[in-house]
């Protein structure tokens, strides 16, 4: 989800386009003020105009701060769902403010040459902010199982290539997410969030 910019070059823009109807209303009120000196219904008219003008840019601007605080409501409550492996197990833990339910590992690609992969046949049904569960995992080369043999590589520690990771989930509305993390030589990353 995109969040919408309040700072920067909009701000300046909105600064801007704000000045200027500033400007050009009072130089329209003036203007009318002099051209129409006998005529008050104009002058009413075109003050009535004026502020409807003002209105829907207030309006607009109203409409893009609520749309903003709305989604970083959504960011501050969701889950936040990461894989982790410590002391010789792998740990999915939920990091953010919401429960996470329906948590799973895709399956993960460790050597597509030699066709070797792991999968993590469990899911978790529910998963509560701050909770952790270990997951067991399993590898395989060429569709057989190999058991834990290749599960190093998801090690940081002793990987000695990239390798992507992907967990999904949901939030209490079903709505889904998922984390991307990329597992390398000396240390884990996220990747992306969605």
């Amino acid at each position: 989800m995109k969040i919408p910019s309040l700072t920067g070059n909009a701000e300046r823009k909105s600064t801007f386009l704000f000045c200027a109807l500033l400007v050009l209303y009072g130089a329209s009120v003036v203007l009318v003020i002099v051209t129409y000196k006998e005529k008050w219904i104009a002058i009413q008219t075109w003050t009535i105009v004026f502020t409807g003008i003002a209105i829907l840019w207030y309006t607009w601007e109203t409409m893009r701060l609520r749309e903003a605080a709305l989604a970083q409501i959504e960011l501050q409550l969701r889950p936040f769902v990461v894989l982790e492996l410590q002391e010789k197990k792998f740990l999915v833990t939920n990091v953010g403010m919401g429960v996470a339910v329906n948590v799973r590992i895709n399956k993960i690609t460790i050597d597509k040459e030699f066709e070797i992969t792991a999968m993590f046949p469990e899911s978790i049904a529910v998963l509560r902010p701050g909770d952790a569960r270990s997951v067991q995992a399993e590898s395989f080369k060429k569709g057989k199982s190999a058991g834990d043999f290749f599960l190093t590589h998801l090690n940081e520690k002793y990987a000695n290539r990239e390798i992507d990771v992907r967990v999904e989930f949901q939030n209490v509305e079903m709505k889904p997410y998922s984390v991307s993390e990329r597992v390398m030589p000396g240390h884990l990353q996220i990747k992306g969030i969605s």
